[in-house]
């Protein structure tokens, strides 16, 4: 009965619909169409990572609140290539660190869990946050630093930092130069100081910065020739009621903590108010610089290269076009210096502690091919110390700046000089093809600079003519993207090494000579040479290492040496599959303990470079596939047979564990590591990110999901003796993070991984295991110890 099987599909009998096929392209269309009219928007997931930072005034000591960067991913997959979202929202959350995890002051987590299925904790509210307490609180425009933005507005709620007077100090590049961007400067017309450049920033550039200062005026359709002051009063001539005001996702830009001042009362040894603020990148493409007490932006930096590449991202959250922009989206580097002033009333003295200088370095990831430096003594007005491109003559080779810059000291003709030392950065032509293996790159170098104003002091890369500030070593080919690591192996608190890695599967290592810089009229290379010290590809094989290498001196027996660390995977591909297992990489560097060897004159003979082939198998990491290799039972006791054969005069140059998940073939291998590592007393916490894993339950809301877990895994060092995994997972990317176990009071000063389960390790564990058993999990306690150490110059 045709027709009455028509009205079964119709509005009269529950409207499900219905086709009519006469051939196979009916049947076809009938199909796509039943698709395409039964899907449904889904509502963006807020994803986070946690990050503590360590405490300005005490580096060994990490901080008692924590930070909760958040992103919410917009699925816009079925839009028109140039009707793509240009980013994704985002907000930044500020909590306390109780019991190894980030809570409320009210003790509420910011995780919760049913099961399998973690969710952000609706009732947790943010130590920044004035909403009210009954509010949606995992909802990204709930509190964090979203709703402290001052901008214009008639707002009335007084935690509020909008007001009708309010203004957002926003400042960008104005061709060499660093300006702040107002109402009254974006005119076309204005003469007065701080006028812009009539063509350093365009009329469509103005505009958007003009919505960025909290005016919701959009982009013209047809943009004018001039943007004149009757224009722009006409445009802003209303004060908006609700503020106009948005923030990009913040993914990579690790927030910092800077230290203005602090007052200690030597008395009682307590910290009275301390004067901080807190620097992050966001992906609309703005530094923020914001009060860590109460989260108001004090002022907003806005790189040159976010003006000219992304600037549509500065008029509002819902801005189209070809694809996503990155912004921002690079950690940054603080250096914080400090004076001391003591003051006695009574019987009562009170340490103040005052930056002496309190500087900002860092790059933009994806965001565009720089390195700034800023000083932010003044936070709501900084000024900027350098800025430098590929376009600069030393710097050709420098491409995108994924890592922190390291800060550290030299000696140069007979002065101490603050430092940065960071690589070439990531070269986006020859990585961001799948399957890329290129047998070259830019981005390949390091670079030594002035950190007070940028000016070049020393570099390797792979071509050049050597000189006083030129190293060149032919290996240098390929981008350099982690952060460099520094060793000061006599304790005068002078970098003597530099280890860097590269994706092209090298490691390096610099060795300095700051004896030779004695004499203050003859400047001298201060490198003596740019030691390879492992070259890990093997045939079609890659490894790729995008993170800071880690770093520590051991003993075996009479014998120092450093232990260098690293993780591979293809960050620029994190769910592609590779043609071998990714790996975890133990270096036993015994030349950089040698007599001499910071010595242009040292003659004496080098180790074999690590390879593929000369590393012992430690065996695989796994989530419940852990194995190891290299240990034999003597009298119910462990004997590291492995270690044995790892010294100076060993066969093998260090260890290796494969990297594996339960999805892994023998062809195609998933697991992989990001993210920094941490090693602390002799035990290194690492990433392994598995993009098949799930937590084996879908959510009940119909929201975008993670893809993937990552899983912390522990390793003992030096050797990869015992291996032990972390039965707490977590959704996406994430890497280990250390923070308090106990109360923000510090009485006990325990840390260990933030949010604390069991473990299950084997080998030499607490004691001696054979197969994967529980444990709990390490705790570690802090304590301040003084260690005379003596040194001489000559």
């Amino acid at each position: 009965d045709v027709k009455n099987a028509c009205l079964w599909g119709g509005s009269e009998y529950g409207d499900g619909g219905f086709y009519h096929a006469e051939n196979v392209n009916d049947i076809k269309n009938s199909i796509i169409k039943f698709v395409q009219d039964v899907s449904v928007p889904f509502t963006a997931t807020s994803l986070g990572s946690i990050s503590v930072p360590r405490d300005p005034l005490d580096q060994t000591q990490i901080m008692t609140e924590g930070f909760f960067p958040m992103i919410s991913p917009f699925d816009d997959s079925q839009a028109a290539s140039t009707q793509k979202k240009l980013m994704w929202i985002g907000n930044l959350k500020k909590y306390k660190i109780i019991d190894g995890t980030l809570k409320d002051t009210s003790g509420n987590a910011i995780y919760t869990q049913t099961g399998n299925e973690q969710k952000i904790n609706s009732t947790a509210q943010d130590l920044w946050s004035f909403a009210l307490s009954n509010d949606d609180h995992s909802n990204i425009k709930s509190g964090g630093t979203w709703n402290k933005i001052p901008v214009p507005s008639t707002s009335i709620n007084p935690a509020d930092p909008s007001n009708a007077a309010s203004t957002r100090n926003v400042f960008t590049m104005d061709g060499s130069s660093l300006k702040k961007i107002t109402k009254t400067n974006l005119a076309t017309n204005y003469t007065g100081t701080g006028a812009l450049s009539a063509t350093g920033i365009t009329i469509a550039q103005r505009y958007a910065l003009l919505n960025y200062l909290g005016h919701n005026v959009g982009l013209p359709a047809t943009l004018p020739t001039t943007l004149t002051t009757t224009a722009i009063n006409q445009i802003a001539a209303e004060t908006p009621q609700i503020p106009y005001r948005f923030l990009g996702g913040v993914v990579h830009s690790t927030p910092i903590v800077a230290t203005k001042e602090a007052k200690i009362d030597a008395t009682t040894n307590s910290i009275g108010k301390r004067t901080e603020y807190v620097v992050y990148g966001s992906m609309e493409g703005g530094l923020h610089i914001v009060d860590a007490e109460t989260g108001k932006e004090l002022s907003v930096f806005v790189p040159k290269e976010i003006l000219t590449n992304q600037y549509q991202t500065l008029i509002g959250e819902n801005v189209v076009g070809a694809g996503l922009q990155y912004g921002v989206d690079a950690p940054w580097a603080v250096d914080n210096q400090f004076k001391i002033k003591n003051t006695t009333t009574g019987s009562n003295t009170m340490t103040t502690y005052e930056s002496s200088v309190l500087n900002i370095y860092g790059g933009l990831r994806m965001g565009g091919n720089a390195i700034y430096g800023l000083n932010i003594e003044n936070p709501a007005s900084p000024n900027l110390l350098f800025h430098k491109t590929p376009f600069d003559s030393d710097f050709t080779e420098m491409r995108q700046i994924w890592s922190k810059p390291t800060i550290a000291e030299i000696r140069l003709k007979g002065e101490r000089k603050r430092v940065l030392i960071f690589g070439g950065g990531y070269d986006a032509s020859a990585y961001e093809t799948a399957n890329a293996n290129p047998t070259s790159s830019a981005g390949n170098a390091l670079y030594v600079v002035n950190a007070p104003d940028g000016t070049l002091i020393w570099k390797t890369t792979g071509t050049g003519t050597n000189s006083k500030i030129l190293t060149v070593n032919s290996n240098v080919k390929h981008s350099v993207v982690a952060q460099p690591v520094v060793r000061d192996y006599d304790s005068d608190g002078l970098a003597d090494m530099i280890y860097f890695a590269d994706l092209g599967g090298q490691i390096f290592r610099v060795d300095l000579n700051n004896l030779a810089q004695m004499s203050t009229s003859v400047n001298t290379n201060i490198a003596v040479r740019v030691q390879r010290i492992a070259a890990l590809a093997k045939g079609t094989y890659t490894p790729r290492f995008y993170d800071r290498l880690t770093t520590a001196v051991f003993g075996q027996g009479s014998e120092r040496f450093v232990l260098v660390t690293a993780g591979s995977g293809n960050r620029s591909f994190p769910l592609e599959s590779s043609p071998e297992p990714e790996k975890i990489y133990g270096i036993l560097d015994y030349d950089a303990a040698k007599n001499g060897i910071e010595k242009a004159s040292y003659t004496g003979t080098f180790s074999a470079e690590a390879t593929q082939d000369n590393l012992y198998n430690r065996g695989d990491l796994g989530k419940a596939n852990t194995t190891i290799n290299g240990l034999k039972t003597v009298d119910s006791k462990y004997v590291d047979e492995a270690a044995a054969q790892m010294g100076s005069a060993g066969s093998y140059r260090g260890w290796y564990f494969n990297l594996k998940s339960k999805g892994d073939s023998g062809t195609a291998y998933h697991a992989k590591s990001f993210e920094e590592s941490q090693l602390v007393q002799g035990d290194l916490f690492i990433n392994l990110y598995d993009p098949q894993a799930s937590l084996g339950t879908v959510s009940q809301n119909c929201g975008g999901g993670v893809q993937g877990l990552s899983t912390i895994h522990r390793v003992c060092a030096p050797f990869g003796s015992c291996a032990a995994y972390v039965t707490t997972d977590y959704q996406g990317i994430i890497g280990p993070t250390l923070g308090g176990l106990t109360n923000p009071a510090r009485t006990t000063q325990l840390i260990g991984p933030l949010k604390p389960a069991g473990e299950k390790c084997i080998g030499k564990c607490d004691t001696d295991k054979t197969t994967l058993s529980d444990q709990q999990l390490k705790k570690y306690s802090q304590a301040r110890r003084i260690r005379p150490t003596r040194w001489f110059e000559w």
